[in-house]
């Protein structure tokens, strides 16, 4: 039986390990300083019915000050259709807590933007992600990287 359920256990790290990314990029920021008008985009290859994970990394200063993140994020997908939403990511949990790693002096969290997405056509899926915060420069972050995987 523990022969049985060690064997289940590396089989499932096996899976879950092996899912390799379809599309990453990395937008580094000049002096640590997300603009408020610096839209990121990115273009990102999809195929028709195959579901994917859209995850947001950010890697930020330890003097980053705000427990949240404002951003709307679209999809231009490869048929045409336009898919829109505010997203407002918390960098502190209920304790006050960052759920981010660090990395030396700096931090890293990752966001869930979208899971088990399928778009109905092949071809490129443009993300737009725009800064919503209410200053025009917000200071501590390091750069943002777009991560997209299948799901399955």
């Amino acid at each position: 039986m523990e022969k049985k359920l060690t064997f289940f256990v590396l089989l499932l790290l096996l899976i879950s390990c092996g899912r390799t990314p379809v599309y990453t990029k990395t937008v580094v920021f000049a002096n640590n300083s997300w603009q408020r008008f610096n839209i990121l985009m990115f273009d990102v290859p999809v195929t028709k019915g195959e579901p994917l994970n859209f995850k947001l990394k950010m890697k930020y200063t330890a003097d980053f000050s705000y427990d949240v993140l404002p951003l709307n994020i679209t999809f231009y997908t490869p048929d045409g259709e336009t898919r829109s939403r505010e997203y407002t990511f918390h960098l502190k949990n209920k304790n006050k807590k960052q759920p981010s790693v660090s990395d030396g002096d700096n931090l890293s969290v990752v966001f869930n933007i979208r899971k088990d997405m399928v778009l109905n056509a092949s071809g490129i899926c443009k993300l737009r992600i725009e800064n919503k915060f209410s200053t025009y420069e917000l200071p501590g972050i390091i750069s943002m990287e777009l991560l997209v995987a299948r799901s399955r």
